[in-house]
């Protein structure tokens, strides 16, 4: 063998290296060995006494797999009566039956028939107009008053508690401006330790209003209460409002509708004033609506057949029957609408901007500025790929989409994904959230669009959390902005941020005992008294200025 080693060497010359050398060397150390030890005569020996098996033979045991009925013309042949089987790998969940030793009726089951019902009808956008009493959710909300009017004492069907419901939150918008006190508006502007004494109250801050996760939620300008409403991922928009006086006993009314077919992604207060009564929502499932409050109905404004799902949703700061939205493609990549409400529901201006999904849109300019300056200024929109776009509205001509697309005046450049995009009061700043972990404060001088801050911040989510989107405090115009948080050590809370301090980390943070989950949708007071804090689990946080706060802490 050593000198079939040597052979190999002169055959194969420079070729066979020194690790080759050693590895022949140790095959012939392990082949002298075995040759010592008799171990190839032993081999031989044991396959003299175990024969080989035919390949043929099953072990012991082996039952025959039972011949497979292929079509019932063979059962008919075989005089057997063709039976259709529900497959099994189908729950019962899907198929839309309840659970052994659970009524079809019980709590926790009439969510899973209304989507079992739902996945039979035609998706799409729903274009009826509903009233409020068939929408509503009849095991839902607070709890009512066994006592309630209008409702006879043994009348307890779903279509009774849906219009109890209704009943009774209407009496509620109706009855709290005249049982309390207005909210204070008082110039805080300048007031940097107010947030100090924002309190989370058990009782009137800790709200739950929709049944999934919340994706868009908005404070209504009212200045006798609370009022907060919320969109989640199964198409709900829940109504909350409370008094925000401590000292008032009133309950905390819920309303919860199921408006839309798929997640309500934007939402927006369409009147200024503070006695607006109309909501508009938008969805994924392609659809925009209305909710008057005072007619109690729900009307669809916008109903796109395109396959394009809805993300969120700005009015114009002119014309309050025109509003702005941005949606999206899975192939042909974002587009921004513009509708007005005296139109058709398919009679509205489409424009592509961008070759991926887009986000959330802005308008420069609010009610009082775009009066001031006779127009609405520019518009933000957020893209996944492009950074974020801002284009001028007046050069947006109707049905652009047929010839070129608008090029936008001005591209703000980032690394990642922005979800978030929002313009200060005065409209000279601009707040970006990206995925890249930096909040941004763009200055627009109305020439250049420099960046001014960068604040590193935890902006990962993930895929249980809605992303965020940062907002600007109301009352500081560029000054102050909130932020959710990610950082639960010691306890869950909401980042506040300051512009004009030299260190670009959190200021300060608003939390509360009541509060164990991220609070990733925030939504300001139109007066900055207040802001809420939306989760994943359909839960509301309120933070805010309470009338007869101190003297519930002197008591």
């Amino acid at each position: 063998m050593i000198r079939e080693n040597i052979d190999e060497e002169e055959r194969f010359g420079h070729s066979v290296g020194a690790y080759e050398r050693e590895r022949f060397a140790r095959i012939e150390r392990n082949r002298a060995l075995m040759e010592k030890l008799g171990v190839a005569p032993l081999s031989q020996r044991l396959e003299t006494f175990m024969p080989a098996r035919p390949s043929s033979s099953k072990p012991a045991g082996h039952l025959k797999r039972p011949r497979k009925v292929d079509s019932v013309a063979s059962q008919l042949e075989t005089g057997a009566e063709p039976v259709t089987a529900t497959p099994r790998r189908r729950s019962l969940r899907v198929r839309g039956i309840a659970p052994e030793g659970t009524e079809q009726g019980a709590t926790g089951s009439t969510l899973m028939n209304a989507s079992a019902e739902e996945d039979q009808k035609p998706t799409g956008p729903i274009l009826e107009d509903q009233r409020f009493a068939e929408l509503t959710l009849p095991d839902y909300g607070a709890d009512l008053d066994p006592s309630d009017e209008d409702t006879g004492v043994g009348d307890i069907d779903d279509s009774s508690l849906r219009l109890r419901r209704v009943r009774a939150f209407r009496r509620a918008w109706d009855d709290l401006s005249s049982t309390s006190a207005a909210i204070s508006t008082r110039d805080s502007s300048m007031d940097a330790e107010r947030f100090k004494s924002w309190t989370l109250d058990e009782k009137t801050g800790f709200l739950k209003l929709v049944p999934a996760r919340i994706y868009s939620g908005v404070m209504f300008p009212r200045t006798d209460a609370w009022t907060i409403a919320v969109g989640d991922k199964a198409g709900h928009v829940g109504i909350a409002i409370t008094s925000f006086d401590l000292r008032d006993t009133l309950p905390v009314h819920v309303l919860s509708m199921r408006v839309h077919r798929d997640t309500t992604a934007g939402l927006a207060v369409l009147s200024h004033g503070p006695c607006a009564r109309r909501l508009l929502s938008v969805s994924y499932d392609g659809s925009a609506r209305v909710l008057d409050l005072e007619k109690e109905m729900v009307e669809t404004v916008l109903a796109d057949n395109q396959e394009r799902i809805l993300k969120t949703v700005v009015p114009s700061s002119l014309n309050e029957d025109v509003f702005w939205t941005t949606a999206s493609h899975r192939s042909l990549g974002g587009f921004i609408m513009r509708h007005d409400l005296r139109q058709d529901q398919k009679s509205f201006d489409v424009f592509r901007i961008a070759d991926c999904r887009v986000y959330s849109i802005d308008l420069q300019y609010g009610r009082t500025s775009s009066t001031a300056v006779g127009h609405e200024g520019l518009l933000a929109v957020t893209t996944a790929r492009e950074g974020v776009l801002v284009f001028d509205p007046r050069r947006m001509e109707g049905g652009a989409i047929r010839r070129a697309a608008p090029k936008p005046l001005y591209t703000l450049p980032h690394t990642r994904a922005v979800t978030g995009a929002n313009w200060s009061p005065s409209g000279t700043r601009l707040l970006t959230t990206c995925y890249d972990d930096l909040l941004r404060v763009w200055r627009h001088d109305g020439n250049d669009f420099p960046l001014e801050h960068r604040f590193v911040h935890n902006n990962h989510t993930g895929r249980w959390v809605t992303p965020f989107d940062a907002q600007w405090d109301p009352t500081t115009d560029h000054k102050l902005f909130a932020c959710g948080s990610m950082n639960h050590n010691p306890e869950h809370g909401v980042d506040l941020f300051n512009t004009e301090v030299t260190r670009r980390t959190v200021w300060q943070r608003l939390t509360g005992e009541p509060m164990t989950a991220i609070a990733a949708v925030l939504a300001w007071h139109p007066a900055g008294v207040a802001l809420a804090g939306c989760t994943a689990s359909g839960r509301v946080y309120l933070w805010g200025e309470s009338n007869g706060l101190e003297e519930e802490r002197l008591l």
